[in-house]
């Protein structure tokens, strides 16, 4: 799963805190891919389960 973070100033404190108390079995990380306040983007990776 990828979420933009960048079209509220709360998206990056909201979303995440609200994804990681719903999705336990995920991984998140953050990428922000340009220079300007933009395109900061949160990833939700399922954890696998061997």
């Amino acid at each position: 799963m990828a979420i933009s973070l960048y079209h509220s100033v709360h998206d990056v404190v909201d979303i995440p805190l609200y994804l990681v108390n719903e999705l336990k079995e995920y991984r998140f990380f953050i990428r922000h891919h340009s220079f300007i306040d933009s395109e900061t983007v949160l990833y939700c990776i399922p954890n696998e389960k061997w």
